[in-house]
């Protein structure tokens, strides 16, 4: 949670610049990461990063939690904030709390090259060659998600 500002001088941090200039971060240090996760606390109207897993959890199916639940990856630079896979954790349980009976499988990974894991994605598929599994954009336009559990089986 977003602490007081009272509390700024326990969330002071110093830093190096590439100049070697050095500089001290505060209570922007936390501002930053928080927007993503309570962007209410700011007064906007952006939807939060827990808004949509809680959206997206609700459209998987049952049966594939579990499976979902216990492999979720913090990818791009915005996840590289110093305590980001623990606060997630927590705000995950509490959104899935005694509604789920996988709770306790939960799981975070948080590689550490997440910064260009967008990249590193997208070379490996942009090597592959294509192969029946793929689906273009007409075709999902076409058959719907039907079309993912056929090509995928």
């Amino acid at each position: 949670m977003l602490k007081e500002k009272s509390d700024e001088d326990s969330v002071k941090e110093y830093y190096s610049l590439p100049d070697g200039t050095p500089i001290q971060v505060g209570y922007e240090r936390v501002k930053c990461p928080e927007l993503l996760l309570n962007p209410t606390y700011f007064k906007s109207d952006k939807t939060s990063l827990l808004s949509v897993f809680e959206s997206s959890c609700s459209k998987v199916d049952q049966h594939m939690k579990k499976d979902l639940l216990s492999n979720i990856v913090l990818a791009g630079g915005s996840f590289g904030f110093k305590g980001m896979e623990k606060r997630l954790h927590y705000e995950i349980k509490k959104i899935i709390g005694d509604k789920s009976l996988f709770g306790d499988q939960t799981k975070i990974l948080c590689p550490p090259e997440r910064t260009y894991s967008a990249w590193i994605g997208g070379s490996i598929v942009a090597a592959m060659p294509k192969t029946e599994s793929w689906i273009s954009k007409d075709d999902f336009d076409e058959y719907g998600r039907e079309i993912v559990q056929q090509r995928l089986q």
